[in-house]
Order: structure tokens, then sequence, then C-alpha cells
């Protein structure tokens, strides 16, 4: 009974040893500071980690100067853009005054030709066409497969017809975007621009003002209700009750058609004719829309 008892001791002391737990059932002093070394020891490597990053983080974007820059220059231009819109829709709330509406028609020719191939896309298309010849074909030992120089790839290309690049041309720049556009007194580009009667919707009015510009058989296609577009014009001095212009832009395509001869200060001009033809203001809003 006796031996018994010592060795139930010995494991009861054993088992406290090998869980670091004191006799009185909490941890022991040396069981606590390494914890709190291993704690401390964590935090530092933390801490490295985090000052690593900082310091990566300047660099991040080496080699890629240019990630970004557009979207920031865009959202640059049109917060304060925005801003400076909803500043004048308070001014002309507090005066009491309306602001005349007025739509503009964005009628695009789109691009009736495919844009060129890059060179390398052509030669590879040029040898592909060149080794598609002999798939599958079962050559005698003494036959070899003629060379380039002896086997003629298609026949010649015909030539393309020469497209007038007269800005009145709409079929001008056949792999570009162009728009049809009237001249201004500063010999600027603008769109064609209506005010909307009463009970008119943005769309109708500019479908109108196109379809009044064309002949009977022309095919305008309108594309979609929503504006692509607004610019906010106020009047130095606010008179038959307006407070300014909101110019709403409304995007249209042609199918087919032909434009009246009444007037000769039209033509097709494509974005960056547009843009670079206007003011800083105009030519941002114009590059951004288009």
């Amino acid at each position: 009974f006796e031996l018994l008892i010592i060795m139930l001791r010995l494991t009861t002391i054993a088992c406290r040893r090998s869980s670091n737990v004191s006799m009185n059932g909490f941890r022991s002093l040396a069981t606590y500071k390494e914890e709190k070394l291993a704690a401390k020891e964590r935090r530092r490597e933390a801490w490295n980690r985090k000052q690593e990053k900082l310091a990566r983080l300047p660099e991040r974007r080496k080699g890629r100067e240019n990630r970004g820059m557009m979207r920031k220059a865009f959202r640059e231009w049109h917060d304060k853009r925005r801003v400076y819109h909803e500043i004048l829709d308070k001014l002309a709330r507090r005066q009491g005054l309306d602001w005349k509406i007025r739509v503009a028609a964005v009628l695009e020719r789109i691009p009736t030709k495919l844009a060129e191939s890059p060179q390398w896309e052509e030669d590879y298309l040029e040898l592909r066409e060149y080794l598609d010849q002999f798939e599958g074909w079962d050559f005698p030992p003494e036959l070899k497969i003629p060379d380039e120089e002896e086997e003629a790839v298609g026949g010649d290309d015909e030539e393309e017809e020469e497209i007038d690049d007269n800005i009145r041309n709409p079929h001008r720049r056949p792999d570009k975007r162009v728009f049809l556009a009237l001249k201004d007194d500063n010999n600027n580009w603008e769109f064609p621009t209506v005010e909307v009667k009463e009970g008119q919707t943005l769309n109708e009015g500019a479908k109108q003002l196109i379809v009044n510009m064309f002949e009977a058989d022309a095919s305008i296609l309108s594309m979609g209700n929503c504006p692509i577009g607004v610019y906010l014009d106020k009047y130095d001095n606010p008179a038959d009750g307006y407070f300014g212009e909101k110019t709403f832009y409304m995007k249209l395509q042609i199918q087919e058609g032909l434009i009246k001869e009444n007037d000769t200060n039209y033509g097709w001009p494509d974005r960056s004719e547009i843009s670079e033809s206007n003011h800083a203001n105009s030519e941002k809003l114009y590059r951004y829309m288009l």
C-alpha cells in the first residue's frame, strides 16, 4: 500500500511538471516569462513585416508609371466639372430660375472598313495560308515542297479605290468613326443643336433635327434615351426667366442617306479633329464623350 502511494505521488508530480503547472494550479513564473518573450517576439516580427511593406510601397509601381494615369486625369476633370454643375443648379434654384433645355445630335457614321492589321499579323496570316495548302499531302521522296519563290500565294491584291478625304464626304476615313458637325463663328466644330419643345423628349428632339437635315430616304438609328453628355452654360444676364442653357448630347447613327445641300457649313470630322478645334473645356468634353 505504501509503495502504491509513492507511485501515485511520483505520477502526479511528473504530470504537473509536463504541463508546466505549479502545485497550486497556476503557471510557474518561468513559464509566464517564456510566453511573454514569445508574444513579444511575434509582435516584433509583425512590426518588421509592416515596416518592410511600407518601404516597398514607393517602389511598387516602378516600371508601371502610366498605370491608371488616364483614369486619374479623367476623374480630376470630371469631379471638378460635376461640382461646378451642382453649384450652378443651386444658384438657379435660389434665384427661382429654370434652365433652357437644348439637345445636340451626335450623328455618327461607323467605320466601313476594318482597321489595318499590324505587320506581324499580316506576315503570320500569309505564312499560315502558305503552310495550310500542304496539310495532309503525302509527297513522294523524289519530290519536295516548292520554295516560296516558286509558289505563288494568291493573286495580286486588288488596288483599293482611293477615297476622297474631303471634309464634306461622309465616306471619308472608312477605318474611323466620323461625326456630323457644323462650323461656328469661331471656326470650331460643334454638333447640330436645337431647343427642346414642350412635351418632347430629348431623343425625339435630336432625331427630328437630323431627319430635317437629310433627304427623305435617310435611315437614322437612335442609340438610346440616355444622353452621352451634358454641358451647362450660365447666362451673364438671366433673361426670360432662364438662368442658362443645359445642352444634352444624344447619340445617333446613320445607316444610309444624303444630307441636304442647303447649308455648306457642315462636315464629317473624326474625334481628334473635333476635340482639337475647340477650346480647352470643350476639347476635353468631346474627347471623353466621343
